[in-house]
Formats: C-alpha cells, sequence, structure tokens
C-alpha cells in the first residue's frame, strides 16, 4: 500500500511491488531441487549471471538480475513444500522485505494449524510436499479421527516420492492403540499394535504390507502415521523424533 514501492509498471500501464506465480507440481520434487541453482536458471539466457542465494526462514531462494528488462530485472525463485515459486519485479529492496513478511508468515494446509506445521522439521535427504490429491488417505484420516486438525505431505528422497507423512491432532488424546486400531479399521488394512518397537524412547508400531511400511506413534497428543516405501523408515522416524525434542527444548 505504499505507492513509492510500486516501482514496477504492469502491462496495462499501472504499477506493482511484484508479480507471483505459484506452481503446484504434479509430483513430488525430489529432494535437493530446492538447493540447486541451475534448476532455477532455466529460462534465462546468458546476459543473466550467477545467482546470489539467500534464506528466510528455512527456505533457500535464488536471486537473478536481468539488467534489459527493467520491470522485471530482479527475479526471484524458490521451493516451499513443493510449491514452485516465481517472483519477479524492478526494486529488489523492496521485493525482499515483502519476501520477509510472506516466507515468515504460516502457510499450512486447509486442515492443518501452526502447530502441526512446525512439527515438519527436516529431515536430512528428504523434502516435503504438499498432498491435495491424496484423497484415499485424507478419507482414511477423517473416518479413523474425525474432522480435526490433519497435516498430510508427500514425503521425497533425491529419486520423487517415497511415501507420505500424516499428523493428527484428535479432539482427545488417544492411546497408542487407539489410534493404531481406529486408522487401521478406516485404511482397511490389519495392523498389530503389539507389533511394537522402540525409537527415540516412543513407542512406535511397525507394519509391513507388500512393498509399504506404516509406522504409527503418539507423542505429545498428536498422531503420527509415516506410509512408505523405503525399507528402513526407522531413520526417518529417528529424525523426527529428535527434531521435535529439539522444538520442545527450544520452547
Amino acid at each position: 500500500d505504499n505507492p513509492a514501492e510500486n516501482a514496477a509498471r504492469t502491462a496495462s500501464g499501472g504499477s506493482e511491488l511484484g508479480f507471483l506465480a505459484l506452481f503446484l507440481h504434479r509430483f513430488a520434487p525430489p529432494a535437493g531441487v530446492e538447493t540447486n541453482e541451475s534448476y532455477f536458471a532455466r529460462g534465462f539466457d546468458s546476459s543473466v549471471g550467477p545467482a546470489r542465494r539467500l534464506e528466510i526462514d528455512g527456505t533457500a531462494l535464488f536471486r537473478f538480475e536481468d539488467p534489459s528488462r527493467v520491470d522485471s530485472r530482479f527475479v526471484y525463485r524458490w521451493i516451499r513444500h513443493g510449491i514452485e515459486a516465481h517472483f519477479d519485479g524492478a526494486d529488489d529492496t523492496a521485493m525482499e522485505r515483502w519476501l520477509e513478511l510472506y516466507l515468515t508468515a504460516p502457510a499450512p494446509s486447509p486442515a492443518e494449524t501452526p502447530e502441526l506445521e512446525a512439527l515438519l522439521v527436516p529431515i536430512d535427504g528428504f523434502a516435503y510436499a504438499n498432498a491435495p490429491n491424496l484423497d484415499a488417505l485424507e478419507r482414511a484420516v477423517v473416518e479413523a479421527f474425525g474432522d480435526v486438525a490433519h497435516s498430510i505431505h508427500k514425503l521425497a528422497d533425491e529419486g520423487g516420492s517415497v511415501g507420505s507423512l500424516v499428523l493428527v491432532d484428535p479432539l482427545v488424546e488417544l492411546s497408542l492403540d487407539d489410534a493404531v486400531t481406529a486408522f487401521a479399521e478406516a485404511a482397511g488394512t490389519s495392523i498389530d499394535p503389539r507389533d511394537l518397537t522402540v525409537i527415540e524412547g516412543v513407542p512406535v508400531v511397525r507394519h509391513d504390507e507388500q512393498s509399504v511400511i506404516f509406522q504409527i506413534w503418539v507423542t505429545d497428543g498428536v498422531v503420527a502415521i509415516l506410509v512408505v516405501e523405503t525399507p528402513e523408515p526407522e531413520a526417518i522416524t529417528a529424525e523426527l523424533l529428535r527434531g521435535w525434542e529439539q522444538l520442545d527444548t527450544a520452547t
């Protein structure tokens, strides 16, 4: 709302701070793409030099400069939770002030809360992606736990999607047995809550079904369901739990 910062002219003759375009990938982008400069440099010719890398609230951005395009001189590109972004304009100082506000604001999915989003802690070698098309899994979650706050994200390694992470904040605190039983019935699978292992001090139920592995646990009232194709999901679960412990310590 500050006209002095709207330095870019639009095609219709108006002015703007910048132009933002968001792209939802049909498949989860592989882990590592979000920090790969050559990926974001596609489409630029030789007149555009190397990017300047920034990081805002854990999101890596690449800033490109093209002096030949006055109103789109500065271009910022990034990927966050599988959503690819392109932001261009004429004044990088004003644009970066806006980016600080935009990328530090909570951006939960429709059924998600900022508290659940905060549990998407970094996992070495993996990346999260929004999952608006996992309808069957979401139906099972709602049937099992009711219309409560929940988070569903694809999990990708450097080869692409390997599964999903579900986080549920039920209205009442559930035991691990009750959470496993409710989800198994809703998902149409048979999971024995007695198939327990302990990871980072937390009881975790593991169920192998053909090429898919389920791991389910409850911590601080949140039900977590990891559904993956990787043969060793325990390492993922352990890193999640360590990250959550650090969040608890920080607060």
